[in-house]
Formats: C-alpha cells, structure tokens, sequence
C-alpha cells in the first residue's frame, strides 16, 4: 500500500474494438501450454489473449527478400520497473513463425541474477520471425509482441521482385 492505495495493476473494463474475431484468432494456439510456461494457472490474462496490430503505431517493419526461410529480428525493451511477461502473435501464422512466442521481460535497465552475476535477466528481448511461405500475399501481415502495460507492432513484409 502506498498511501492507502494498493500498488497493483489495474484493468478497466474489456476495451472495444473492431476487429475482436481478429484478435481472437491471433491468441496462442497453445493457450493452455503458454499459461502453464508463465505460471498463469491454466487461464490466460485478458490482456494476452487480445493481440490486435496498431498499423498506425508501428515500431518499424521487417522486410524480407521474398525467399522462404528468410529470418528478421525484432528487438523491443521493457520500459517498465516490474518484470514483465510477455507473448507474441503474427497475422498469417501459416505464413510466418516466430521465436519466442512468450516469456518474460526483467524490469527496465535489467536484472542481477543471483545464480549466475555473469549472466543478468535482460530487459530486452529478440524475436526472430521467419518466412515459411516465400513472397507475402496483398494483405499486410504484422508482428505484435505484447506485455500488460505496452505493445509493439512491426509490419512484415517482402521485398519488390
């Protein structure tokens, strides 16, 4: 408590939106093994489960060469002073496949690890996508890498032939 107010996080009410049944289709395939990995009890956060693209905030693009198994990174950092988890969708997941799909971001400037000092927790982290279907169609596809507290669009695209 700080000041009589409890110091938790806070959500108000479900946000809507157009496009939910997108957004519903972005959740993890494997809800039940990623709640599992965060220790989310089998039930994944509302907050996680509602991963809709923000084109007019991207954070950048990555523009592939068209060939199928090409790899691009994304690199976002955890500007908040908690440990965050964090999941990862794309648009067309048959056209596209990410690492990690989750885990967990150290708070902002990182974090000692006691086991190990050589090897701090990293508020930052690297998702690598790859191309599994060659050249991308007419509909824009995106990457969305979300914590509680922000999200990270990246537009996915292919190079011009």
């Amino acid at each position: 408590m700080v000041r009589g107010l409890h110091g938790e996080k806070y959500q108000f009410g479900a946000a809507s939106y157009a496009g939910a049944e997108f957004a519903s289709s972005l959740a993890s395939s494997d809800v039940e093994g990623t709640a599992q990995q965060q220790g989310w009890n089998d039930e994944v956060p509302k907050w996680a489960q509602e991963l809709t693209p923000e084109p007019d905030r991207l954070e950048g693009a990555l523009t592939f060469s068209g060939a199928e198994g090409d790899v691009r990174v994304a690199t976002v950092t955890n500007r908040q002073r908690t440990w965050e988890p964090f999941v990862v969708a794309v648009t067309a997941p048959e056209a596209w496949s990410v690492t990690p799909n989750e885990g967990t971001l150290a708070p902002r400037g990182g974090a000692n690890n006691v086991c190990d000092p050589g090897k701090p927790y990293s508020d930052a982290i690297q998702v690598q996508v790859t191309s599994l279907a060659g050249p991308a169609g007419e509909e824009p596809a995106f990457l969305v890498i979300k914590t509680e507290e922000e999200q990270w669009t990246f537009e996915l695209a292919s190079a011009a032939p």
